[in-house]
């Protein structure tokens, strides 16, 4: 009995080895005790897209009166410096030329275009577009007297059917101390090339994070599926990662910020 005894802790502690070992270290990490709870909710923003406009009656051109239009996004802290935080977020979001052409227009005229923060205390800055790519919808803005902890982008892509979390504002819902939390599971790559996931959205949620387990950031969803709202598109975590090292750690950059 003893010898049975003994033999059956040996192959339990062989069991327990090849778990730490093995395959069964992988999972622990990619689906163990860590999840929602880890999210650097700290490094999330709303993004406010403010247009101030000035409409004349086209029939009395003295007539005029202003107007504000108000759009909302969400976006993530990358990176810090003393000066404040640069946002990453969904290109579109911060994007001028949309708001140009949308009102090129003899009795309309746009006289400012302003683009706000809100982090998660409420506390309100501006900020401006450094450098935006629309092929990839991705955007890298500064936002000076901003100072938010910078969410970590994971070393490891995900795998089709990892467990993600995504942080955003759907629809403009986001309070103080309240920032809604999704999730769902990476599905693949998709429509040339991008990550899906199955994580719901709507408007609102463009450049919302989305991340592991672990709390760091594998994508940021910038579209939809227009008819199944529940199938949100990301730039892949490779294209993601090389774009804020490019962007948001060159020195070029750092030297030609918002003054």
């Amino acid at each position: 009995m003893l010898k049975i005894a003994a033999r059956l802790m040996v192959l339990f502690a062989f069991l327990v080895a090849s778990c730490v070992t093995t395959s069964c270290n992988h999972a622990f990490w990619d689906g163990g005790p860590i999840g929602a709870t880890a999210l650097p909710r700290t490094s999330f923003v709303k993004i406010e897209k403010i247009i101030k406009l000035k409409v004349c009656s086209a029939e009395e051109p003295e007539n005029c009166f202003t107007k504000t239009l108000v759009s909302s996004g969400s976006g993530f802290v990358v990176k810090n410096d003393e000066d404040g935080s640069f946002i990453f977020t969904a290109g579109h979001v911060c994007d001028d030329s949309d708001v140009i052409k949308r009102f090129k227009r003899p009795n309309v005229t746009v006289l400012k275009t302003q683009f706000v923060v809100i982090d998660i205390s409420n506390k309100r800055n501006n900020a401006k577009t450094i450098v935006f790519t629309m092929c990839e919808d991705m955007l890298v803005a500064k936002a000076p007297g901003l100072h938010r902890p910078a969410a970590a982008i994971s070393k490891l892509s995900p795998h089709p059917g990892a467990q993600v979390f995504n942080l955003a504002a759907p629809l403009g819902v986001f309070e103080k101390n309240m920032i809604p939390i999704l999730h769902g599971h990476y599905s693949g790559r998709a429509y040339g090339g991008k990550a899906l996931y199955t994580i719901p959205a709507i408007g609102g949620s463009s450049g919302s994070p989305v991340f592991n387990r672990r709390g760091e950031v594998v994508g940021m969803i910038h579209s939809v599926h227009y008819r199944f709202h529940h199938l949100a598109i990301s730039p892949t975590h490779e294209e993601i990662q090389d774009y804020i090292l490019k962007y948001a750690n060159r020195k070029t950059l750092l030297e030609n910020l918002v003054k």
